[in-house]
Parts: C-alpha cells; structure tokens; sequence
C-alpha cells in the first residue's frame, strides 16, 4: 500500500533549479545544495551464480576506484534443503555474513550487509548430505556501491560543525546514556531506484513504523518529483538502525508508505531483518519553554551524528506556506527527516531543509533550518489515518 497525496504546487525541496539566466553559468555543484544525500550508484545484474564442486564462489568487482563499500542484492532460484550454506566475504574472504535456506523466503530477494572492501565474495558451501551434484542457482539482482569522497557541510552556523559523531572516537568524552539512547530511535534511510541510490535520516514512531520527509522518496532533481514513493521505490528502501560506528546492520524493509507532499511527511511501516526491533520515539505535542534542542541525523550519509543544546530561533514561521519551527543547528543534505528532541529526550520536531538558497545569486538568503512540530504531523494522521495514529507515543 502506498498512499501519497501531492498537494496543487509542488514543493521544490529537492528540486532546487539551477541559475539559467543568460548572464550566468549553472551554480556550481558544491554551492548549490540538495536535500538528500547522493548515496551512490546502483548497477542492474541479474547475474546466475550456479556454484559447483570446482567453482563454489563468485565475486562482485564494482567498476572505478576509491570503493567504500558494496552490498548485493541477491535471490534464490533454486537448491535443496540440506542445510548448506552461503557465506558473504570481503576482498580478503573475511566473513560478513551467513545466510541459509532459511533466510530466503519465496523469491524475495535479499539485501547482504555493506562490505568494507571493493569486493564482495559469494561463497557456497553444501550441506552435509549433499552429493556434491546439487542443483542449486542464485541470482545476483543488483548491487550497490558506494565511493569514499569528501563532502564538504552547508547550513552551518559557523567555520565548523556544531556536531560529531554519536558513540566517542578516539579521546572525545562519550555522551551520557540518555544522549546515546536517542541514536536508539534514530536511523539512516537509504532509497533507490533502478540506477540510483541515496540517503535521508528516520525516527522510530511505533514498532513498526518510521518517520521522514515526503522529499526523501527520490533522489532530487535526478527523479521527477511526480515519481516519489511511488510503488517501485519503497521495495527498494533499506532502513539501517545501526549506521553508526560498526560494521553490524539492523536493517528493515520498507512494506507500506503514508506520504504527504505538503506537509513534506512520509510514515513507512517495515519490516525486521534478521530480528531487528525498532523501539518508538516518545512525541511531545507542546514546544518546551527551553528553546535548546538536540538533532541525532546522519549527515551525507555518514554514521550517527549528534549536535546538543542547539538553539531555536522562532516557535512559528511560515515556510513554503506551512507552519515551521527554526533552529541553528548545523545540518548536511542527508540530514532531512532527522528528529528534534527537547530537554527531556522528547520528539518535538522533525527536520525539514536547511538555508533557503537563492538561484538569482547562487548564496544563501538565511541562515536557519526548518522543522515540522510533530502536534501538526500528529494532526494529520489522527485526521487522515487514525489507525496509525494510534500507534505512537504521544504526551499533550
């Protein structure tokens, strides 16, 4: 199911135009920002690996250099039940990840972990009563890859970010437990089509639903905006709860979309990978009388950033003709549809866009972010979708 209500102008979120008059050049890339995160490529395969006795195992190369990682897309076609084996490895055969006849129902296909290296190996091994003559074929749907480059930040306050990463690196002071249980809720939403790939953030509202923006259901001005959340996309969607300083997933598939372009809302019901469980948000409906708020996102498509005590700067502004809330704190295309927490770990907002750019002058005309209250998203699906609705934790 797939419910997706556009409203009569379109908003140009992801869609920014480029400067086209005849006295200027295009702004440049680097200046002119999106709103979600060019998460890399993905390559159409449709690939058969028949392993054998002489050739148990194939590998993906991914073309070009500077790889990050890669993860397949992979189905069975067919084997026997006699307790075999794939093993997914890295280019040095370290093991990634196990799967059994188990872990594939029917012939849906299955996403494998990121492989940190730039090559995946599939590795079959028979099970015990095997002849060694099995008739067994998998299908290499598709693979994703994604290349180590440098982004540089845009809707920042000042010369560096005012966020780092969640879980302490190296000598940095780790967060106290109830900063850290945020990341619990939060994850990293990565979307694709037939040949593209890209990231947002979600926030946990039920346990079986996250929440983002409409806007992340394409890839920007790459995709007609009329193609978001449509229905070959949200079987696409990974959800990853664990993007953070691990090689370990805790990944969910999108199974249905609520999504509201004006409003710039999308509600995925998943389901779990590998037992994964989400665990809700609580929302808190009425703005704090403390205006310092919190942001856990995933910048650019990067681990689990966290920037604490930012500050709003107005309860009520009005962008793209709705009610906003703006603030200060620092965020990156890949950031949108990040949850705002109050003082008491409260979801009060949700991250919308950052600085309003200007095609005329290729530069930003403000210097604040834009949020949605989580009381008007929570207005609408009461209105529009109430059994959802009952589904969250909600305090007045």
């Amino acid at each position: 199911m797939i419910l997706v209500r556009r409203s009569a102008a379109t908003i140009a979120l992801a869609l920014l135009p480029l400067c086209t008059t005849s006295a200027r050049q295009p702004c440049p890339p680097e200046e002119n920002p999106g709103t979600v995160t060019d998460f890399g490529r993905r390559f159409e395969s449709g690939r058969v690996f028949e392993p054998t006795l002489e050739v148990p195992g194939t590998s993906i190369d991914p073309p070009g250099e500077s790889v990050k990682y890669v993860r397949a897309q992979v189905s069975l076609r067919r084997a026997p039940r006699n307790g075999w084996h794939l093993t997914v490895r890295d280019a040095k055969y370290h093991v990634v990840q196990t799967l059994t006849a188990d872990d594939f129902t029917g012939t849906t296909p299955r996403w494998t972990p990121r492989v940190y290296s730039p090559t995946l190996w599939l590795d079959f091994q028979p099970g015990p009563s095997s002849t060694g003559r099995d008739d067994v074929a998998f299908v290499i749907e598709r693979y994703q890859v994604m290349r180590d480059t440098n982004r540089s930040y845009y809707s920042q306050q000042g010369p560096t970010v005012n966020f780092r990463p969640l879980y302490a690196l190296g000598d940095a002071r780790p967060f106290e437990p109830e900063y850290l249980r945020l990341g619990d809720v939060t994850g990293l939403l990565m979307g694709g089509s037939t040949d593209d790939a890209w990231a947002c953030t979600v926030v946990a509202v039920a346990p079986d639903m996250v929440l983002t923006n409409w806007h992340c259901g394409g890839p920007g001005e790459r995709m007609s905006a009329a193609r978001f959340w449509k229905e070959d996309i949200c079987p696409s969607t990974v959800i990853d709860m664990s993007w953070d300083d691990d090689n370990v997933s805790q990944e969910f598939r999108c199974a249905t979309v609520v999504a509201h372009e004006a409003l710039d809302i999308a509600l995925l019901t998943v389901t779990p990978a590998a037992g994964a469980r989400l665990r809700p948000a609580r929302i808190r409906l009425t703005p704090p009388a403390n205006r310092r708020v919190t942001v856990v996102h995933h910048p650019a498509g990067d681990r689990k950033q966290i920037g604490i005590n930012c500050e709003v700067v107005s309860w009520d502004e009005t962008v793209d003709g709705r009610r906003h809330f703006t603030h200060k704190c620092d965020t990156h295309p890949g950031s949108s549809g990040a949850p705002i927490f109050n003082a008491n770990q409260e979801l009060i907002g949700l991250h919308r866009k950052g600085f309003d750019f200007s095609t005329a002058t290729c530069g930003y005309t403000d210097k604040v972010n834009k949020a949605i209250h989580m009381s008007d998203i929570v207005a609408f699906l009461r209105t529009n979708h109430k059994a959802l609705a009952d589904k969250l934790t909600v305090f007045p």
